[in-house]
């Protein structure tokens, strides 16, 4: 046999309304989370992608200049072998450059994608995000929401 023991209702004690709090949530799951602001990071990439383009435009003079030297120990059809070996350092130079300012190009395309993708400074002056809040009172329950949209 079970025996369930159950309280006297009528005692129960009600809050008054000064004994409520009002509950302000932070931030509620199902609201976006504020976006970080991306624009050092795009001016770092930035930074980087030009810096790659510079460098890799110094090895492209370089190594026009090396294929320059090695024409003078050719004759149009053979070389010496300080003609290759000037053409041989020529094209590792032009390969490198390639690398180069392909990743220059990269990380500028990198830094523009950042950022646009950073929150635009006018969001961040108008105010704060909009969160809810919650106050329970003797016989009432407001559900509110502050801030602006």
């Amino acid at each position: 046999m079970l025996v369930v023991e159950v309280p006297d209702l009528s005692a129960r004690h009600e809050p008054t309304l000064a004994e409520t709090s009002m509950v302000t949530a932070s931030q509620p799951p199902d609201m976006p989370k504020k976006r970080t602001d991306l624009k050092p990071y795009a001016l770092v990439a930035a930074g980087a992608g030009l810096v790659a383009i510079g460098v890799g435009t110094a090895l492209t003079f370089s190594a026009l200049s090396k294929q320059n030297s090695a024409n003078a120990y050719c004759d149009g059809r053979f070389c010496t072998q300080p003609g290759i070996d000037l053409r041989n350092q020529a094209l590792d130079r032009a390969a490198i450059a390639t690398w180069t300012v392909t990743f220059g190009i990269a990380s500028l395309g990198a830094a523009a994608t950042l950022w646009f993708l950073s929150p635009k400074d006018h969001q961040e002056a108008h105010g704060r995000t909009p969160s809810p809040w919650v106050s329970v009172g003797q016989s009432t329950a407001v559900v509110g929401l502050e801030g602006r949209l």
